[in-house]
C-alpha cells in the first residue's frame, strides 16, 4: 500500500489536476510521490491530439459508431460514445498501455437502455464478439445480470455469472483481477463504490493476451453508451 502524502498536513493521495490523477510527484529531481492508476485510455485530449485524433488512431472496429463527447463523463472532460446497434471497439493491444496477467483493471460505463454492455479483455486476436479470442465480460441490463465468458475465434462459453441490481440510468465500474491465465474475479460497483456484484471464475483458453475493447447490442433500437476512464489499479 502506497503511504498517504500530505502537503501542510492535508491528505492529498489519489488528488487529481483539471480532472487527471497525479501519477508522480517530484522535488528537485528526486521522486517523493509515485502512486494512482496506470491509464490506457480515459478518452482526453492528450490522448487523442486536442481532439484532433478519431477513435481509428487505437481502435479497430466500429469506429464510425463511436465518438469523443462531453455531455456524459465520469472521469475528465470527455468520454466515448457509442450510438447504434451492435458497436464494438478492439484495441490489440492499447498503444498507451496493457492489461495483463496479475493486475487489476477498471473500466466504467453508463447505459441508458435494457439490452447488453460489455468489455473485452486479454484478447488476442479479432475486432468483436464474432471473430475474438480473449473474454468478454457481459452487463446484461435486459436481465440485469453480470457474465464472463471466453472466446475461441468467436465460438463462446460462459464461465460464471450473477444476479445484478437494475443499473440503468448510472454510472458504473467495472472491475477484474486477472490472477493467472485461467482464474478471474469480477466486481460491479456503483457511483459511492458499493458492490452491486461479484463474480469468479476458471476459464479454460489460458490466454495470456493484453488487448481490450467495449461494446454494445442494442437489437434493432439505435440508442447511446458510454464508457470512460480504462485504467489498470
Amino acid at each position: 500500500m502506497t503511504p498517504p502524502i500530505s502537503i501542510d498536513g492535508t491528505d492529498i493521495t489519489g488528488a487529481t489536476i483539471d480532472g487527471t490523477d497525479v501519477q508522480e510527484i517530484t522535488v528537485d529531481g528526486d521522486v517523493v510521490f509515485s502512486g494512482g492508476p496506470t491509464i490506457i485510455d480515459n478518452f482526453e485530449a492528450n490522448l487523442y491530439g486536442n481532439i484532433g485524433n478519431t477513435l481509428s488512431t487505437y481502435y479497430n472496429g466500429d469506429t464510425n459508431s463511436a465518438s469523443l463527447q462531453q455531455n456524459n463523463v465520469n472521469e475528465g472532460s470527455f468520454a466515448v460514445e457509442f450510438t447504434g446497434n451492435v458497436v464494438e471497439l478492439m484495441a490489440t493491444p492499447h498503444p498507451n498501455g496493457q492489461f495483463q496477467i496479475g493486475n487489476t483493471y477498471r473500466v466504467d460505463h453508463l447505459t441508458n437502455t435494457a439490452e447488453q454492455s460489455f468489455i473485452y479483455y486479454g484478447v488476442i486476436s479479432g475486432t468483436g464478439r464474432d471473430d475474438y479470442t480473449g473474454y468478454r465480460l457481459l452487463l446484461r441490463e435486459d436481465i440485469n445480470q453480470l457474465e464472463l465468458r471466453e472466446g475461441t475465434n468467436g465460438s463462446q462459453q460462459t464461465i460464471s455469472s450473477t444476479n445484478i441490481p437494475n443499473t440503468i440510468g448510472n454510472w458504473v465500474t467495472f472491475e477484474v483481477t486477472w490472477a493467472t491465465p485461467n482464474t478471474h474475479t469480477i466486481n460491479l460497483f456503483d457511483q459511492s463504490n458499493s458492490l452491486l456484484g461479484s463474480i469468479s471464475g476458471t476459464g479454460s483458453i489460458g490466454t495470456t493476451g493484453t488487448g481490450i475493447g467495449f461494446g454494445m447490442a442494442n437489437f434493432g433500437s439505435t440508442r447511446s453508451k458510454y464508457w470512460d476512464f480504462a485504467r489498470v489499479v
